[in-house]
């Protein structure tokens, strides 16, 4: 239902604005799949496990990773959002500091903790 008006409010808010609404309305539903996930509402029966080998599943998503992502994510936004929007050179830096701080916590959770 958000996909007819969504090219009226790109048009009117402009794309910079409208990618960071996007970007910012995805993230609570995120969330809520991750707590689903975590109390177990979401089952591994749903998977075709026939066709999986067990052993070469990963761990699931701890926090350390998760407040990478999100890190990663906002800095991402800040450095792309802080060039279109002429901000000082401060906000620039300290979204790069964000996004490879963010990236270094969610690539490897068992090197950092």
């Amino acid at each position: 239902f958000m996909a007819g008006p969504a090219g009226w409010v790109a048009e009117h808010v402009g794309w910079e604005s409208f990618w960071a609404f996007t970007i910012l309305s995805a993230l609570p539903g995120m969330l809520l799949l991750w707590v689903l996930w975590r109390k177990g509402y979401v089952v591994q029966s749903i998977r075709q496990s026939a066709s999986l080998d067990d052993s070469k599943l990963k761990e699931p998503l701890g926090p350390i990773r998760i407040i990478g992502f999100v890190l990663g994510l906002v800095g991402l936004v800040g450095v792309l959002l802080s060039q279109q929007l002429g901000a000082e050179p401060m906000w620039l830096y300290g979204s790069l500091a964000s996004f490879v701080i963010g990236t270094a916590l969610a690539w490897k959770r068992t090197a950092l903790v």
